[in-house]
């Protein structure tokens, strides 16, 4: 499996601001990528956070990472 952090954020929780941050995973199973997108992934995953995007793949972050 692959996974690849992104970008770091804050967005403002019921006891103060909580640190966020992007995660790209990469070639997951079609039955764990459904079961990851119905249950999140975090402690704070019932806040709202959590909002899925499709990307083609890992290899061209890789590729812009390395040059």
């Amino acid at each position: 499996r692959k996974a690849l952090a992104g970008k770091a954020g804050e967005i403002a929780g019921p006891d103060g601001p909580i640190a966020t941050r992007s995660l790209m995973l990469a070639e997951l199973p079609p039955q764990e990528s459904v079961t990851l997108q119905e249950n999140g992934l975090g402690p704070h995953r019932l806040l709202g956070c959590g909002i899925f995007l499709p990307h083609k793949g890992i290899e061209a972050v890789k590729k812009d990472s390395d040059d």
